[in-house]
C-alpha cells in the first residue's frame, strides 16, 4: 500500500497553507524579478553562487557568475537578448540519492540479498560489528551504537498507523519487530538465473559501456578487475589531447567535478564505488562480494560530475558528462541523483540522446506524480526511474513513489558493495537501486549484440515481478527480474538481432545488405527516401565527405577555404571539418564540388586519410575514374569500420 491515505492528504493540506500563509511580496526591482524558461520561473535566489546556465541552440552550455544580485539580474538580461542562446536557467545543484551505510568484511556473498535472497538475511539496531554511515558523506556511529538512522521520519505519527502499514523501515508485521530488518525468500533480482543464460551465450557478446555519472570511482580496489572503459585514442600522461575532444590525458574517464582527469579523489568518492562494485565487482576471486557482471563484456565509464563533502555537483557538469559519455560510445547512463528544481537544460540534454538513462527515483519519501524529483522525473522514454525495495518486498520509507513517475522498484536497502580504500559498505537509497538496473540492463545489450534504449526500458519494464503492495506505487507494479528478462532476450535473440532493413530496393541476398545494415543502424548512411536506398546510384562528393564526419561524429566547422561550399548547408560544416584535417583538398582552384559524383579513386583516398589519421593503416582496394554506386560505397565504408574496430581491440 502506497502513502495514499487520509492522514498524508490531511499533512498535505496543512502544508500548502502553511506556505500560502508565509508567501511574500516581491521585494526590490533586481531581487523580484523572475526568469522563465519551459513555463517555469526562477526567483532570483534559485541562481546558486549567482550562476547563469546559458543553453545554445547547438546543444551546448555555458555557465556565468556574476558578482551581485543586480549585476545578476543585467546578465541574464542580456544573455536572453542573444539570438544564438534558446534560454537560460539556474545552474542547478545535484545530490546523490543514497541514505546509509555500513562497512564489512570480505567473503561476503551471503548478504547480498539483493542477489539471492533466502529469507536469512537481516540487520538489527544496535548490533553492528562496524562504523554505520547515516549519511556516507557524514561521520559514522561507532561499533553497537548503530539505530534507526530515520527515526525523524516518523516522529509524531500515530503508533496505529504501523500495524497496516509496510513502510516502517525495520518493521514486519508489528512494532514490538521494528529493532530488526527483516527478508523474505525469494525477494531478489533473480540473478542466478541470469547469470546461467548469460555464461551460456552461444555468439560473442557485444562490449556495453556504462557511464557512471556520479562521485568518483577508487577503481584501485582490491576487488575490481578489468571492467573500467578506456579512452583508446587518447596517450596517458604526454599532456597532450591527442583525440581533439578537448580533455587533456582522459584515458580512464574525466572529473567534471574539479575540471581534470582525476577520477578518484579519496573517501568522497565511496558513493560512485559502492554504485561500481554493484555492477562489476570480481566474482569468483575469493574476496568481497560479486558484482552483477564482471566478464569484461560490460565496461564502466568513470565520470565524476558530483564531489565535495555533500556528493553535490551542477547542470552545466552533469550535462558535459553525459555529452562526453555519448560521443565516446557509451549506451547506458547512471544517474543516482536528484534535485526538486525542473531543469530544463538537463531535460533535452536527455531527450536529444539514444543511451538509456537510468535514473534513481529520489529518497524523500513523496509521490512523484504530485511532487516531481528530476531528472527521473522528465516522463521521457529513455529513462527509467527506480524505486527502493527492501529485503522483505517493501518500498523503503524513504523511496518516492508514482504511479505515473516511477517505472520499477529494484533492491536498495542494506546494498553491500564496495568503498574508498578497500573497504565495503552497506548503503541505503535508490542510489543503490539505479546501479542495480543499470547492470541488468548491460547484461541484456551485451547479450543481444546492442538493443535501442527502447528495446531495453519495455524488455525490463516488462518482465518484472508482480507484486501487489507495489501495484500503486510504480508503472510497472513489480520489482526487477534480470533472470526473466535475460530469458526473454534469449527466446527471441534472432527477431532483436536481426532488424531488416526498411529499404525495398534492397534484398537479404544483396552481398551489401549487411554493410547497408551496419552503416543504417549506426546513423551512418541513410536512404533516399525512407523506403529506397538506391544501391545502383552515384554518390556525390558532399554525401562522402557527410559519412565520415557522421562516423567520426565531427564537430562541424564552416569555412572559407571552397567558392562553391555555401555555409549553413547540411553538408558544410563536415567539409570544413574534413578540409581542416587535411582530409579533403578540393579541386585546387578554390572549388570543392559538392555535387560533383566521386570516383573511386577519390573515395577509396577520404577513406584511406581518415584512417591514416586514427593511426590505422587501411588499404580500401579502390581505384579508377568510375563513379562510385551507394552500393560500393557502403561496402568499402563498411570494411573501414571493421578496420577500424579490429585495430582498437
Amino acid at each position: 500500500m502506497c502513502r495514499s491515505f487520509h492522514f498524508q492528504r490531511i499533512l498535505t493540506l496543512l502544508l500548502a497553507f502553511s506556505m500560502l500563509l508565509t508567501m511574500t511580496l516581491p521585494s526590490s526591482a533586481h531581487a523580484g524579478e523572475e526568469t522563465e524558461a519551459d513555463g517555469k520561473s526562477y526567483d532570483p535566489e534559485d541562481f546558486v553562487n549567482n550562476e547563469v546556465l546559458a543553453f545554445y541552440e547547438d546543444g551546448s552550455t555555458e555557465v556565468y557568475g556574476y558578482s551581485s544580485d543586480e549585476t545578476l539580474a543585467d546578465g541574464i538580461d542580456e544573455l536572453t537578448s542573444q539570438d544564438d542562446i534558446l534560454f537560460v536557467q539556474p545552474n542547478f545543484e545535484y545530490t546523490t540519492d543514497a541514505v546509509s551505510a555500513k562497512t564489512a568484511d570480505d567473503e561476503l556473498f551471503s548478504q547480498q540479498w539483493a542477489l539471492y535472497n533466502d529469507g536469512t538475511f537481516e540487520m538489527e539496531n544496535e548490533e553492528n560489528d562496524y562504523p554505520v554511515y547515516d549519511d556516507p558523506f557524514g561521520q559514522p556511529s561507532g561499533p553497537g551504537e548503530w539505530i534507526n538512522p530515520w527515526p525523524d521520519f516518523y516522529e509524531g505519527w500515530p503508533d496505529s498507523l504501523f500495524d497496516w502499514y509496510p513502510w516502517y523501515p525495520f518493521a514486519n508485521s508489528s512494532q514490538e519487530d521494528s529493532s530488526v530488518l527483516h527478508s523474505v525468500s525469494g525477494i531478489d533480482i533473480n540473478a542466478q538465473e541470469a547469470w546461467e543464460i548469460y555464461g551460456n551465450a552461444e555468439t560473442e557478446k557485444e562490449e556495453t559501456v556504462i557511464a557512471l555519472i556520479d562521485t568518483g570511482v577508487d577503481t584501485g580496489h582490491e576487488d575490481f578487475g578489468d571492467v573500467f572503459w578506456t579512452n583508446q585514442d587518447e596517450i596517458a600522461g604526454n599532456g597532450i589531447d591527442d583525440d581533439g575532444n578537448g580533455y587533456i590525458d582522459d584515458v580512464e574517464g574525466w572529473n567534471f567535478y574539479d575540471g581534470n582527469n582525476i577520477i578518484y579523489t579519496g573517501s568522497e568518492d565511496s558513493h560512485g564505488t559502492h554504485g561500481a562494485g554493484s555492477i562489476a565487482a570480481a566474482s569468483g576471486n575469493g574476496t568481497g562480494i560479486s558484482g552483477i557482471v564482471s566478464d569484461g563484456s560490460v565496461k564502466i565509464m568513470v565520470l565524476k560530475a558530483l564531489g565535495g563533502r555533500d556528493g553535490s555537483g551542477t547542470t552545466s557538469s552533469v550535462i558535459r558528462a553525459i555529452q562526453y559519455a555519448e560521443a565516446n560510445g557509451a549506451s547506458i547512463c547512471n544517474l543516482s541523483m536528484g534535485t526538486e528544481s525542473y531543469d530544463r537544460a538537463l531535460r533535452q540534454t536527455i531527450e536529444d540522446s539514444d543511451m538509456l538513462f537510468v535514473i534513481s527515483a529520489g529518497n524523500d519519501g513523496k509521490n512523484t506524480d504530485e511532487s516531481p524529483c528530476y531528472p527521473a522525473g522528465f516522463g521521457l522514454d529513455n529513462i527509467i526511474s527506480v524505486a527502493n525495495l527492501r529485503p522483505d518486498g517493501a518500498l523503503h520509507a524513504t523511496s518516492n513513489y508514482g504511479q505515473l513517475n516511477v517505472d520499477i522498484a529494484v533492491p536498495g536497502t542494506c546494498i553491500l558493495s564496495l568503498t574508498a580504500e578497500n573497504t565495503y559498505s552497506y548503503m541505503t537509497g535508490t542510489s543503490m537501486s539505479a546501479p542495480i538496473l543499470s547492470a541488468a540492463a548491460a547484461m541484456l545489450s551485451s547479450y543481444a549484440g546492442g538493443l535501442s534504449a527502447a528495446e531495453m526500458k519495455t524488455i525490463l519494464l516488462s518482465t518484472a515481478d508482480a507484486q501487489e503492495n507495489l501495484s500503486e506505487c510504480t508503472v510497472t507494479g513489480g520489482r526487477l527480474n534480470a533472470g526473466a528478462a535475460l530469458s526473454y532476450v534469449r527466446e527471441h535473440y534472432e527477431t532483436l538481432t536481426a532488424k531488416d532493413l526498411p529499404f525495398t530496393d534492397m534484398e537479404k541476398t544483396d552481398g551489401a545488405y549487411e554493410a547497408v545494415r551496419y552503416l543504417y543502424e549506426n546513423g551512418i548512411m541513410q536512404g533516399t527516401s525512407a523506403t529506397t536506398f538506391s544501391p545502383d546510384s552515384g554518390l556525390d562528393r558532399a554525401m562522402a565527405v557527410t559519412l565520415l564526419g557522421r562516423l567520426a561524429k565531427a564537430d562541424q566547422k564552416e569555412t572559407d577555404l571552397f567558392s562553391d561550399v555555401e555555409n549553413g548547408t547540411w553538408y558544410s560544416g563536415y567539409v570544413g571539418w574534413a578540409a581542416e584535417n587535411g582530409i579533403v583538398l578540393g579541386y585546387g582552384d578554390g572549388r570543392f564540388g559538392p555535387s560533383d559524383p566521386v570516383t573511386a579513386e577519390q573515395f577509396g583516398l577520404l577513406l584511406e586519410r581518415y584512417a591514416a589519421g586514427r593511426g590505422v593503416v587501411f588499404d580500401s582496394g579502390l581505384s579508377g575514374n568510375v563513379t562510385l554506386t551507394r552500393r560500393g560505397a557502403a561496402l568499402a565504408f563498411y570494411d573501414l569500420c571493421q578496420a577500424l574496430e579490429t585495430a582498437e581491440r
